[in-house]
């Protein structure tokens, strides 16, 4: 008896939608920051917070214990804050006419290039030719500094995707990990 095959369900990475008008609506959604780094940099702050308010607290008022409070929400609210931003969607719309996004329409013959570049590296990667740091984050040394895990962490999820119109960069998406960055790229860029 011959096994049955199971087909792969394709994941881009980011919703497509086909539009009544022939256009094709993305929506892509930023990569947040990872458990391992948005712990990180919940500590981070939450020892701060309690750095400045066990000084400042007892300046104004040191019988009182009410400063705990501000002590564990405002680090809370600040890493709900930026995982938010960091994932928050773009939305973009691609017809024969060209890319827009938002109410700006880049026609197809004035863009010159799509670009995918990291934020925190400065690695590019265009025209269709992958040049990365897939492998970095892999050879990581157990004795690493807390300072280069955290750019390390921060850069594998600061990939932006752009587009080129005459001398203007314009961002199509940013705060990627480098699969979703390359998928998108590789949407834009080849005939479907």
């Amino acid at each position: 008896m011959a096994a049955k095959l199971k087909t792969a369900r394709l994941d881009q990475g980011f919703e497509i939608e086909p539009q009544d008008d022939g256009s094709t609506k993305l929506t892509v959604r930023g990569s947040g920051l990872g458990v391992a780094l948005l712990l990180a940099v919940f500590v981070w702050l939450l020892l701060m917070s309690m750095g400045i308010w066990s000084l400042i607290m007892p300046m104004i008022n040191p019988q009182t214990e009410a400063w705990l409070l501000p002590v564990i929400l405002l680090p809370v609210a600040i890493t709900a804050g930026w995982q938010m931003f960091r994932r928050r969607p773009f939305v973009l719309t691609i017809s024969d006419e060209g890319i827009r996004k938002g109410s700006t329409l880049y026609p197809i013959s004035q863009i010159s290039e799509v670009f995918v570049d990291n934020a925190r590296e400065g690695d590019i990667v265009a025209s269709g030719v992958v040049v990365g740091g897939a492998g970095a984050v892999a050879t990581q040394s157990a004795t690493m500094s807390a300072n280069r895990w955290w750019r390390r962490r921060l850069a594998a999820v600061s990939y932006r995707v752009n587009l080129r119109h005459g001398r203007k960069v314009v961002r199509l998406a940013s705060a990627l990990d480098e699969d979703k960055a390359t998928a998108l790229f590789h949407y834009l860029t080849h005939p479907r």
